[in-house]
């Protein structure tokens, strides 16, 4: 789905239907949310996340969050005349499942709660890729705008830019090898990343 247009007519932004799960944990190191966390983003999670709160006695506690596609949020034209599933809806089915069984396998709760049709609004993407002067290591840039057409990542038409961010790890990797602090590696990523987009517009 598309967000409010801009005057130009274009959505600001794009909007979709996840499902939520979330479970609270009372007895996990970190270190073990951490490894699920990154369990569940490798297995196809679009976000997952982790936050503390506190459960009955007082005990401190966290709550793990999960986001995913739903399969609710396909639309009724995707169902055959026989109302049998679609293969997005049985992708998306598999998706959670596959979620779940990682949070029951990796985690000592006993139950998941799930939220489906959880509203989300997304910025438009694109990830413009460059080199700073220090290093040949290559930098993706992620780039969010609004009201920048159709919201593919390799859309080329003009948005506005609210957010210019350099992937860290590529950041990280630069700095190693050139000797370059970190932040200014980043810095410089970022400036080349919008100089490219004035370029191109």
């Amino acid at each position: 789905g598309a967000g409010p247009a801009t005057g130009g007519g274009e959505p600001k932004w794009k909007t979709d239907r996840l499902a939520h799960l979330e479970a609270n944990i009372d007895d996990a190191t970190p270190e073990i949310l951490s490894h699920v966390v990154n369990l569940l983003l490798t297995a196809g999670a679009l976000d997952a996340w982790t936050h503390p709160i506190t459960m009955k006695k007082g005990r401190p506690a966290w709550t793990l969050h999960c986001l995913c596609r739903s399969s609710s949020s396909s639309s009724s034209s995707e169902a055959d005349d026989h109302g049998e599933k679609a293969d997005g809806d049985r992708d998306r089915d598999d998706l959670a499942t596959k979620l779940l069984e990682i949070v029951f396998r990796q985690t000592t709760t006993l139950g998941v709660r799930i939220e489906r049709d959880v509203e989300r609004a997304a910025l438009y993407r694109k990830v413009v890729t460059v080199r700073t002067p220090w290093t040949d290591e290559e930098i993706d840039v992620k780039v969010a705008m609004m009201g920048a057409g159709s919201g593919d990542d390799d859309d080329d038409e003009k948005g506005e830019v609210v957010s210019v961010k350099a992937e860290f790890e590529h950041c990280k990797r630069a700095s190693e090898s050139s000797g370059i602090p970190l932040k200014t590696i980043a810095e410089c990523a970022a400036q080349k990343a919008r100089e490219r987009l004035q370029m191109e517009w």
